[in-house]
């Protein structure tokens, strides 16, 4: 009897996450959760950077989540409303931070090309 007891609870935990429940509307999408996701990535490393320089103090952190907040078209209550949605579901968050993941590294590999025609157009206009 024990054992039957412990098999149901094992059984409701494991048939209680479903996956492949429906997203409710108010939850943001993969693609536009990820997106969020990538740029506060970049935001954290960059506030890790400049607070370790000492060039901006930690109270303008909350400012900078606002922005990224802003430019994405919600809002923090939103986007943590959909993180929590998406965190109680690790398959498919995973899959999410892969997505994120492969756009840093897709960003990083970018990054040479994008500085040397910055220096191009720099050199240009300088030459002008």
């Amino acid at each position: 009897m024990k054992y039957f007891f412990i098999i149901c609870l094992y059984s409701i935990a494991l048939f209680s996450c479903n996956e492949n429940e429906q997203r409710p509307t108010n939850i943001l999408d993969e693609e536009k959760i990820a997106s969020v996701l990538v740029d506060i990535e970049l935001l954290e490393a960059v506030v890790k950077q400049k607070i370790l320089d000492r060039k901006y103090p930690k109270k303008n952190v909350p400012v900078y989540y606002r922005q990224v907040m802003e430019k994405n078209g919600i809002t923090y209550e939103q986007f943590q409303e959909s993180y929590n949605w998406w965190k109680d579901r690790p398959k498919l968050m995973k899959g999410i931070y892969d997505d994120v993941n492969n756009r840093l590294i897709k960003m990083k590999e970018e990054l040479p090309e994008i500085e040397k025609k910055k220096n191009q157009d720099t050199k240009t206009k300088s030459e002008s």
